[in-house]
């Protein structure tokens, strides 16, 4: 198991199961490396995913952080794209490679931005959600959408996105297109996964909020540990 401590460690002690102990006060989104090294190394060591040099994604980590980071002040993508997210409601999508960094979009600026944000996978949405990109008119004209790529996405889903594309500027709704980059797998997802964080974090400046105050939810865990002990 895997914990930074609580319940779950006394649950592992008690049981006789191994448990990795990570570092405590820090809230789960910001716990990323902590919670998913583990994990995927234990899983290459036992032959289930292939192996992966953390060093590299370690790099590649610090190499956009000086890119995306409050120190880079001229052609940061990251406070590019806050800028056109803000006011706006946000809609991702992306292949299945990269739905898990489209997934990690949604959850940080939720969470950090305070900022509605809808996500969808191609080809799925191309079955459904692409007809709703027409009503309501209002709430339309003030979507913008991003599509992310990755040179393992499959032709198809390649062509379905280009083609959802054109559909979408047609109706005059602004569309961006962002590239994963690195060589590796992970790397390549962990590439989105930084951007969109900072991208959060900008944004949650400009639409003046404190990115670390979870109230609501805080309020949801308080309201449910109510009704557990009653």
């Amino acid at each position: 198991t895997l914990s930074s401590g609580g319940e779950l460690e006394n649950i592992s002690k008690t049981k006789g199961i191994i448990h990795v102990k990570i570092p405590s006060g820090y809230p789960p989104r910001c716990s990323l490396g902590y919670l998913f090294f583990p994990v995927a190394r234990i899983l290459s060591s036992a032959g289930y995913i292939k192996s992966f040099d953390v060093k590299k994604i370690v790099v590649m980590i610090s190499y956009l952080k000086k890119l995306y980071g409050v120190d880079s002040v001229e052609n940061n993508t990251a406070k590019n794209i806050a800028k056109l997210i803000h006011n706006k409601m946000a809609v991702i999508y992306s292949g299945e490679f990269l739905f898990p960094a489209a997934t990690r979009w949604k959850t940080q600026i939720a969470e950090n931005s305070k900022h509605m944000i809808s996500i969808n996978v191609v080809p799925e949405m191309n079955h459904n959600e692409i007809m709703a990109w027409n009503f309501p008119a209002h709430f339309i004209k003030n979507c913008i959408v991003f599509f992310l790529y990755d040179r393992q996405d499959n032709e198809r889903v390649t062509l379905r996105m280009n083609l959802v594309t054109k559909i979408l500027q047609s109706k005059s709704i602004p569309v961006e297109k962002l590239n994963s980059q690195g060589e590796d797998a992970l790397e390549r997802i962990f590439s989105l996964i930084i951007l969109g964080d900072w991208t959060s974090f900008y944004l949650a400046i400009l639409n003046g909020v404190d990115p670390t105050e979870i109230k609501e939810i805080s309020y949801l865990k308080q309201q449910m540990a109510v009704s557990e002990k009653q």
